[in-house]
Parts: C-alpha cells; structure tokens; sequence
C-alpha cells in the first residue's frame, strides 16, 4: 500500500495500474479529494487465464454482504444466498471470480452464478467492460437492502424490502469502461424468542421454604383463586410491539430514572401489563427482540412463592431442546411482592418463569410501638407465649421475639398457628411502663396474613430528686399546711373551753 498526502479538497484524480505480465490489467479508478474522508483506492489483479482472447478492458463487480439488527450476543454465522445473472458476454467464453473458480457464458451470452455469502464475506466478478447484472437474494427471516456504487464511491442505485420472507433484487446496470462496481447487500435480522410464565399452586407447611415438588399434574391445586401478576419489559425500541396471550405488546414510555437504576439501558422504552393466572394456567409471549430485558412480579398473595427462571435451547430451530435453570427465588407471603430479577431474552432460547404458590397454615405478627402521644419507641422486647405464659420458640430453638426499631416497627414472627397466644412486653423502653400481656387468637382465616398489632405505653410520672430545688419547695408547702392546721386544732379546742 502507498499514502498520498497533502492534496486539496476537491481535486479530481484518475489512477490507472500499468501492464504487469501474466495479470489482467484493473480498469483506472477515478474520483474527487473527499475533505472530510480519506480516499482508498483497492485494486485487484486477477491472473491472465481469466481473460478470453481478443476481448478489452475488464471491469470488477464486487458483491459484498453485511448483516446487522439485533441479534444479542449471537454471532451471525448463517450464510445467505445470492444470484448474479449476467448479459452481454461473449457467448461460450469462460469468465473467473476472484478466486479464480470459473463460469461460462451461454450461446445467448448469459452467465448465471449462485454464491453464498456470510456476514463481511464478498465475491468478485472480472467481466468485460459493458456486461449488465442483476443480483437478487433469496427470501428470508429478514428484511434486506442494497446499494450499488462505482469506482467514486457514488451510490447509483439503491433499493429495500420492508417486509421479511421476499427476495430484493437490483435494477439492471452496466458496467462501464475504467469503472468497477460494488453491490452491498444488507440484511436487516431480529432474533425473536419467546416468554412463558406458568402458575402451579398448592398445600403445605410453608415452614420448609427451600424444596418444592409441584409438577405439571399437581393434584392439590386452588384451581378457583386467581394470582395478580405484572410484566415489565425493558430495552425496547420505540415502535418495538409483539403478541401474547393477553393482547399485543407495545413500546409505551421512554425508561426514567428508576427503570434505569433496575438495569434498564439508557434511551430505550419500556412496557408493562397487568394479567390474572390460576392454579395450572399460563400465558405466552412471542416474538420478543434479543436483548429485551423483563421482571415478572406477583403481587402480594397469602402463600409462600417460588419463582423459578429457565431457557429451553431452540438453538437447532425446534422446541424441546435442553431446558437450563436461570435461578430460583423463594419468598415469604409476609412479602407485598414476589419478583424475579431482571432477565434477559437470550438468543436461541425460550424463556420460562414459573411461580409456585403454597398455600399457608400459619399467621405472621408484626407489632407497633407507640408512646401515649403516639410518638414511635424503640427498643421495646416483646415475647410470643403460649396461653399460660410459656415463651414459644422455633424450631432451630431460638425464642419467638419481637424488637421495635426507631420507626417503632418490630421484626416479623412467622408460624403462628390456629390458637391463643399472650404477648408480654419484657423490656420497655425507658421512661415508660410496660404494658398489661395481650391476648392474641388466630383463627384459621388469619392463615397467609400479617396480624399487624399496635400497642401504647405510658409515660412514667417523674418525681423530683431529693435536694434538687423542688424537694425544699414541697418541704416548705408541707411546713405551712402542717401551722395552719395546728392552728385550726388550737382554735377549736379554745373555743371548747370557753
């Protein structure tokens, strides 16, 4: 390769190669001194054999193909297919590609060459001057465009599909004496997948959070009771939209300050949709972008969740690949909500999340500390006990206790049964007097809820301390009320005497 430097903007410039024996001589390039772009010039010299005798200049068509879209961290290896179709060749003449693989033309002087191009892969053409193409590709899953430009880097045609599954083709062009051509096919390709969430409920002591065992089949489901979901979708593209069950999906708000705090992607747009799920139902999303993030949430329900995040391999183009957990999350019914983490549409991979519900049999308490101006307190200690007063425990054998913190909320206790229960405030925080123990009754519809209890205490009554400014005070009050009624007394027992 050689540099030219220093030429004004502007300047028109011709480059012809000379004769170099045994290669067939490239057609001149011209152009005009871009003042914002270097100029590159590429030249490609083919051996003799390629060029029939008694024919002139030889012009090249380079075809080139660019795949772009959004396609997520999948490398686009397929490979497309293209027809050249050539007129006005020497009729019976053998013609060569770049590679030197040959064709020959037909008694009318037509070639037709089928070629399979990958993302950034070409082929070149070395034809006579004054031959005509077409180049089509063949449909596909994408929408595809074209540019032909000459030797100046001009764009002579252009053309596109908005549609996936037709072919494009080029106008007819001809190829000039001392200029070469470039047809630059694009293809525009989204890989879409698809998004199931599936809802299984059942029976149980919740207080084993860690196994669950619902299948497909669970016979012990509330088939009745319906669960409240929302789906978010994150990193659209404004005009972004695909089906599901319930209704289409479309990209609705630009991502604020939250979404993206989430993990959402700057200058993108989000989507969100309420819907309903029963024990053994499901609903499915399709046509998802690649790169298309999502939170499912279920809405707060009496039951401990289970959310389990998968992807089912369509790698291979069919369904019933190799199904790879993503992650797994239990939470307790004392939880308002129940969501997954931010996930992403991967390529080559459905998606399912699937949420367990266990229906509960215990209650939960949380209690309110609260001063009798309803100020907040801290440090309260209660104790859950039995109905004659026994403290309660786990069973890990730790004590079923609740501390306020300075919002005056206590922790939560959890596995409460059907029963009575007395509550006993064991420390008071200081300055106030402990209350009476409270009697607590959980009743079966109790079950899958948090009993939420406030509970008040009063203020001590502060007596002055002995020498303080306050003791002379009462000392001298009690003085004088003593005199007077020993006055009184002395009184009356004259008046007797009298």
């Amino acid at each position: 390769a050689m540099w030219i430097t220093g030429i004004p903007a502007g300047y028109s410039y011709t480059v012809a190669e000379e004769d170099t024996a045994g290669y067939v001589k490239p057609a001149p390039q011209t152009g005009t001194i871009d003042a914002k772009n270097s100029n590159t010039l590429t030249f490609t010299n083919i051996k003799e054999k390629v060029k029939p005798a008694s024919e002139g200049n030889y012009c090249t068509l380079t075809v080139t193909k660019k795949i772009t879209g959004r396609f997520g961290a999948a490398v686009p290896t397929d490979k497309y297919s293209l027809t050249v179709d050539f007129s006005g060749l020497k009729k019976n003449s053998t013609y060569y590609k770049g590679d030197n693989t040959a064709f020959t033309a037909t008694e009318s002087g037509t070639a037709s060459v089928e070629c399979s191009l990958g993302d950034g892969e070409s082929v070149v053409f070395i034809v006579p001057a004054g031959a005509k193409y077409v180049v089509t590709e063949k449909a596909g899953s994408y929408t595809a465009s074209y540019a032909v430009t000459g030797s100046s880097d001009i764009t002579r045609d252009s053309g596109k599909n908005t549609d996936e599954n037709k072919p494009l083709s080029t106008a007819e062009e001809t190829l000039s004496d001392g200029e070469n051509n470039t047809v630059l096919f694009t293809n525009d390709i989204e890989v879409k997948q698809s998004l199931t969430i599936r809802k299984f409920t059942g029976t149980g002591d919740e207080t084993n959070t860690d196994t669950f065992d619902f299948t497909a089949d669970k016979k012990d489901r509330i088939p009745d009771e319906k669960f409240n979901f929302q789906i978010a979708f994150y990193n659209l593209q404004e005009g972004d939209s695909f089906t599901s069950d319930i209704g289409r999906i479309k990209a609705q708000e630009p991502a604020d300050a939250d979404d993206i705090a989430a993990g959402a992607a700057e200058n993108t747009y989000t989507a969100k949709k309420d819907f309903t799920l029963k024990g053994g139902e499901s609903i499915s999303f399709s046509d998802i972008p690649v790169g298309v993030k999502y939170i499912v949430t279920e809405k707060e329900t009496p039951c401990t969740v289970q959310c389990v995040v998968e992807g089912t391999d369509v790698a291979t183009g069919r369904e019933g690949g190799a199904t790879t957990s993503k992650g797994a999350v239990v939470t307790p019914y004392t939880a308002k909500t129940h969501p997954t983490a931010m996930e992403t549409v991967d390529p080559r991979e459905n998606g399912i999340v699937t949420f367990n519900n266990r229906r509960s049999s215990t209650a939960a308490l949380q209690i309110i500390k609260k001063g009798s101006g309803s100020e907040r307190l801290e440090g309260a200690v209660f104790v859950v006990c039995d109905e004659s007063g026994n403290p309660l425990t786990y069973a890990d054998g730790n004590t079923m206790i609740l501390t306020s913190e300075s919002s005056g909320y206590t922790n939560i206790v959890n596995g409460l049964a059907a029963g009575t229960y007395l509550i006993k405030e064991t420390k008071v925080p200081d300055g106030y007097t402990a209350m009476e123990p409270y009697t607590l009754t959980v009743a079966d519809k109790d079950f899958g809820t948090l009993i939420t209890l406030t509970f008040k205490d009063d203020k001590l009554v502060e007596l002055p301390s002995t020498g303080g400014p306050g003791t002379v005070l009462y000392t001298a009050l009690f003085t004088i009320a003593a005199a007077v009624f020993l006055w009184i007394v002395l009184r009356q027992k004259t008046g007797r005497q009298a």
